[in-house]
């Protein structure tokens, strides 16, 4: 054992090679086995933050009220979590544009590193719904108005499992 740590220290290279090996393979290993579960309140922040972000965007005097409603549901795959779904439903002022500005926002969070986006007509030209999915997979979603509500904003978002 002595002979081949002689060797080794004998040649830099391979020292600083066989160094920066072992590292790397700590950072991976601890990277794939680290838990990446959060609890309940961790997975509501988080969908909140991006909701926030979201609503963010909108220009000062826009919104006249806003609501906001969320419930939770057993994980899908069978895990002993849960995930939360949050809406929030904005009153826009009237003279505001909340189709333009919901492409405008695609467009946006489409050019931005880590983010998607799809835009998609929900019948009328002015009912749109634009769906963001971010670097871990959340997935949010703008729906403009519909005939019933021409002057209502639906932000909506859910949760990834939270852990029991």
């Amino acid at each position: 054992m002595a002979t081949v740590l002689r060797r080794i220290a004998s040649r830099p290279t391979l020292s600083v090679a066989i160094a920066c090996t072992v590292l790397v393979m700590v950072v991976v290993i601890s990277s794939i086995s680290a838990d990446t579960s959060v609890s309940l309140r961790g997975a509501t922040a988080e969908v909140n933050a991006g909701l926030d972000q979201i609503e963010g965007e909108l220009p000062s005097g826009a919104v006249l009220d806003s609501s906001i409603t969320s419930h939770t549901e057993v994980c899908p795959d069978g895990s002993p979590g849960n995930l939360v779904y949050i809406d929030r439903s904005l009153a826009l002022a009237p003279h505001f544009d909340a189709s333009s500005w919901a492409a405008d926002l695609a467009r946006e969070y489409g050019m931005k590193d880590g983010w998607s986006s799809t835009v998609k007509t929900l019948g009328a030209r002015d009912h749109i719904r634009v769906t963001l999915v971010n670097t871990t997979l959340l997935v949010y979603t703008v729906t403009t108005g519909s005939e019933e509500s021409p002057d209502t904003l639906v932000l909506r978002a859910g949760s990834r499992c939270s852990r029991a």
